[in-house]
């Protein structure tokens, strides 16, 4: 009896929600869905743009998700997972998918351009087995690729795009840049993105 319920157990712990891809909530797309043109500002940098979405009536929605808080910034929305630090990318992702693990435990699944990766899903950048954490990492829903890119919907990209992307939910591309064998955590490249589990 042990010799069959002992691998049975670890099927059940391995393929429990604390191993399973990450993905934003259906609440969470619901908002993400509505969202057009008109609900964000839009500035060019490299041939794509990056719009940077505006506080109201459809992103204060997000508001409603468990444990989300939502700021306005001079107009613009910032999403937070309470107790998380406010404006970075960890805790928009752990808001917009409802989940509190540590980036510790987090691992890499699908490389994004390896295979088919559904819309919503958290995808971030990992070195080895390892998410690295500022100031290189960074993590976001993937949104989708066509034209070289990858699209994603993060909060407090890179500094050195537009000024006044920092700390607010915004939608763009990054490129696919070298292919390397594994990830390298650049997270310009959207080669270095990996499905989060």
């Amino acid at each position: 009896m042990k010799k069959i319920l002992f691998p049975m157990l670890l099927v059940l712990l391995y393929s429990s929600s604390a191993y399973a891809d990450k993905k934003a909530t259906p609440q969470a797309m619901a908002v993400i869905n509505s969202l057009n043109s008109s609900d964000a500002k839009t500035q060019s940098y490299g041939g794509y743009s990056i719009a940077r979405f505006y506080y109201n009536s459809k992103t204060v929605a997000l508001k409603k998700l468990n444990r989300t808080g939502v700021v306005n910034k001079g107009g613009f929305i910032q999403v937070n997972r309470l107790g998380d630090y406010n404006g970075q990318c960890v805790s928009f992702v752990k808001a917009m998918a409802n989940f509190g693990d540590t980036t510790n435990v987090w691992r890499p699944s699908t490389r994004v351009g390896d295979g088919y990766i559904p819309v919503g899903t958290v995808v971030a950048t990992f070195v080895g087995n390892n998410y690295k954490g500022k100031p290189t990492a960074h993590t976001g829903i993937y949104i989708g690729s066509r034209d070289g890119a990858m699209w994603i919907l993060d909060q407090n990209w890179d500094p050195h795009h537009p000024t006044g992307t920092v700390g607010y939910m915004t939608m763009h591309a990054i490129k696919f840049g070298v292919r390397h064998k594994a990830g390298d955590g650049d997270r310009g490249n959207a080669y270095s993105y990996y499905v989060v589990k």
